[in-house]
Formats: C-alpha cells, structure tokens, sequence
C-alpha cells in the first residue's frame, strides 16, 4: 500500500516559489507531502517537507485553497488533479 493510497485530505501550500500539498491519513496524520515539480510536470512525493511546513514557522509560508493551489502548479506547468 502506498502513502497515498491512505489519504483522506490534503492541506496546500505556498512555499516560497514551490506547491506542496500535505496528505493525512484517517487519523488526522499527515503521511506524505507532494512537491509540483516544473521540470518534469509532475507532482512528486518529498515528505521532507512534512516537518518544514508543519513545524517550522517560515516566513515565505502560505497555506492556500485547493483551486489557488491548483491555479499556482498550472503556472508551473504542472497538472495537480
């Protein structure tokens, strides 16, 4: 079983010039993060985000709706959904 194949939500931010939306399991547990990569189009799992967007507090953070979040990976070339 994949990580993602056990998330009920996701959380979406704006890190600095990256898209990267958190995954939770049923628990409420966030259990993977995916980064819009522009080079290959895709969205591509790096959960060391994980502690950086949730434990960190970052100044060039913002947590985004999902249709804002999706506008912003599209300007990356990026399909979200």
């Amino acid at each position: 079983m994949t990580n993602k194949s056990i998330v009920k939500r996701y959380e979406y931010f704006r890190y600095g010039y990256r898209a990267v939306r958190i995954g939770y399991n049923q628990n409420g547990d966030p259990c993977v993060a995916e980064v819009a990569n522009p080079e290959t189009k895709r969205m591509e799992i790096d959960n060391s985000y994980i502690p950086i967007i949730l434990l960190e507090d970052a100044d060039d953070l913002q947590e985004l709706d999902e249709p804002t979040f999706a506008e912003f990976c599209l300007q990356k070339g990026v399909k979200s959904r």
